[in-house]
């Protein structure tokens, strides 16, 4: 039983720095999108 409990908590940890990393991932995918969006609307603006 006691092993067992091991085993399920060392699977909650390497599932918990899978979704860090996942995080992590969108965090930057959203701050680069955001980067381009301003981007674009910076130069929509100074064709006006």
């Amino acid at each position: 039983m006691h092993v067992g409990i091991l085993k399920e908590g060392r699977r909650f940890t390497l599932d918990g720095e899978r979704t860090q990393r996942w995080i992590v991932l969108l965090l930057i995918c959203s701050t680069l999108q955001w980067k381009n969006i301003s981007r674009l609307l910076g130069a929509w603006r100074g064709q006006d």
